[in-house]
């Protein structure tokens, strides 16, 4: 018997051994040599390892191989019917993917050798998807991803994996300053953007990190791709690109393997710099003619731009940086108080005091005390000395507010203070300068109350230096839009709202109504709305109920058997120069019902100069 141990034995033994692993040695290096040859293409290394396989297996007709990868299924060798079968499941990254799997004619199982052989081979399948997954560089899309990059004009770079850069075109180079060989296998891209390390939007999206802290990460200002999923845009200022910083407009999106696994991103730049300087020279452009068409249509807190107002406007300029007594006149809610304020706040004596009387609420004797003062003892109460409104706005200015109810009484002293500029305190005699400049306000007509005998005419002509008449809303409609605009900005910041706007039929019942409260009326019904409106539209079921009861704003002269026409309202408008009153004359009706035919016709300013 012969040793088994002997050198002869064991040599005897290898080279049976080798044999037997000859034609799984021999399928092995064809794998190789094969993946060699097909590196671009997945789908027919796949189909050769099927027919190598089958050759390897030497049966000639009675074996045949299939691989299952995903949904796709490659097949070798043919066979009548299959007796017996032999599967090895193929498996990437510690998973399975697909299986190969050979079938016999006959019922005569496979050899263990042959078993081997189809485990070898699956083996070897996996690893090598895996190899080719993983690494997209050296996979079927180098190629097509390489030419992607460097024929791209937008600057382009790509990053793997573990952050290190595998694409810099020149496009990327020209735009940062940095060369593709000072990057390329290296995790250094960050110093292209940033003075210190700082991960970029790839790094983001290697790392699949949540949207809310990418957005946070670039200050709010990115934001989630329309067009490619998983992919991010962001708008951003470099301060270290480039000698004076860069705006640039980029986007990232990770790449991904068959199985759906981050393997890298792809990452384009735009230098955006030109175009949001030009951007930002208009915005300062816009901001300017915003800020010019404001001082345009209005005049400190006033606000209105038609013809009448403007000539106010005009007027109050004129009239800012004079001492001259000031008669305001104005239907009550018009706003006679911020024209006063107007006139002080524009004027020299802005840094000076304001004082405001309302001559309504006292009575004679209080109305003396409270406007000059008095001295202790003066009268029952008396208990200390008291400066008066004149004193108090020495060297200012003093609203003397309805000054239409002044008792006959004062009206003496009111008009010794506005001729001498000196008064005197209850209980003192000697007189005391006023250096003060005396503005006065009523909604009453006060000539009528000289002719009555109720107002004194030499006080009336004092007060009447200049006149200011402000007039009532229902002859300024035009000036609605501004009003509109101006208490929706005003009430949204004071309710923490954000209603965007009025509806049409809101503006139809605010062109149609009198109006006798003016602008205060107008002020309080959109506060109103604001309580009752959770929207961003004020609706008309959101306005106060005397709006809704109210149909029009003033019945006319002489209501006329028909209404005008557009073309009747266009001609008398041109025939009349494009002045309301006098139109309005011209059709036989009333000035606001000319305003709502010419917004129920949609009649522009001057049509015939647009």
């Amino acid at each position: 018997m012969k040793d088994p141990y002997s050198a002869g034995g064991i040599c005897r033994e290898l080279q049976q051994a080798l044999r037997e692993r000859t034609p799984e040695l021999a399928c092995l290096y064809a794998l190789e040599k094969a993946a060699a040859g097909c590196a671009g293409a997945t789908e027919e290394l796949l189909q050769i390892i099927v027919d190598l396989i089958t050759a390897a297996l030497n049966r000639p007709g009675n074996i045949s191989c299939r691989l299952k990868l995903g949904e796709k299924v490659f097949t070798g060798g043919a066979c009548a019917a299959a007796g017996a079968t032999f599967r090895a499941d193929i498996a990437a990254r510690g998973r399975k993917v697909g299986f190969l799997q050979a079938f016999c004619s006959r019922a005569e199982p496979l050899t263990p050798a042959e078993q081997h052989l189809i485990r070898m081979a699956a083996s070897w399948t996996g690893n090598t998807l895996e190899t080719r997954q993983t690494a997209p560089l050296s996979s079927e899309g180098e190629n097509r991803l390489a030419q992607i990059v460097h024929s791209n004009p937008i600057a382009t770079f790509v990053i793997d994996a573990r952050h290190r850069t595998t694409h810099w075109n020149r496009a990327c180079e020209n735009l940062t300053g940095v060369q593709a060989a000072d990057v390329i296998g290296t995790d250094m891209h960050w110093k292209a953007f940033y003075a210190e390390e700082k991960p970029v939007l790839a790094d983001l999206m290697v790392d699949q990190v949540p949207e809310q802290a990418i957005i946070e990460h670039y200050g709010g200002k990115a934001y989630r791709s329309v067009i490619m999923d998983g992919a991010y845009e962001v708008e951003y200022f470099f301060p270290d690109l480039g000698p004076r910083g860069r705006w640039v407009y980029f986007t990232a999106s990770p790449l991904k393997n068959m199985h759906g696994e981050v393997i890298g991103a792809i990452e384009t730049l735009q230098d955006v710099t030109q175009r949001k300087e030009a951007e930002e020279d208009l915005r300062c452009e816009l901001a300017g003619l915003e800020q010019e068409l404001k001082g345009r249509f209005r005049f400190e807190s006033i606000i209105g731009k038609s013809s009448c107002m403007q000539k106010m406007y005009a007027l109050l300029k004129n009239l800012a940086d004079t001492d001259t007594t000031v008669l305001i006149r104005g239907e009550s809610g018009t706003g006679k108080e911020l024209v006063a304020k107007a006139l002080h706040y524009s004027g020299d004596r802005a840094a000076r005091p304001m004082v405001t009387v309302n001559c309504s609420a006292l009575t004679e004797s209080l109305l003396e005390s409270e406007l000059f003062g008095h001295v202790k003892g003066a009268f029952t109460g008396a208990l200390k000395d008291k400066v008066g409104r004149f004193e108090l706005a020495e060297g200012g200015t003093i609203l003397l507010d309805e000054i239409g109810d002044i008792p006959p009484g004062m009206q003496v002293k009111l008009l010794r203070i506005l001729q001498e500029k000196e008064f005197e305190r209850v209980g003192e005699s000697s007189p005391r300068k006023a250096d003060v400049r005396v503005l006065a306000a009523t909604n009453r007509n006060l000539t009528e109350l000289v002719r009555a005998g109720a107002f004194r005419e030499d006080l009336y002509y004092r007060l009447k230096v200049v006149e200011v008449i402000i007039p009532p809303l229902r002859e300024r409609l035009d000036d609605m839009p501004l009003l509109l605009d101006y208490f929706i900005s005003l009430f949204n910041e004071k309710y923490k709202r954000t209603i965007r706007r009025v509806s049409k039929e809101v503006i139809d019942i605010f062109m149609k109504h009198a109006w006798p409260g003016n602008v205060r009326e107008l002020e309080h019904a959109l506060e109103h709305a604001f309580i009752l409106c959770h929207g961003s539209i004020i609706i008309p079921a959101h306005l106060p109920i005397e709006l809704l009861e109210t149909p029009s704003n003033g019945a006319p002269a002489q209501a006329p058997s028909r209404s005008p026409t557009a073309g009747n309202v266009v001609s008398a408008l041109r025939q009349a120069g494009w002045n309301k009153a006098k139109a309005a004359r011209l059709l036989g009706v009333s000035r606001p019902t000319l305003y709502r035919l010419i917004h129920s016709y949609a009649l522009q300013e001057k049509p015939e100069q647009v």
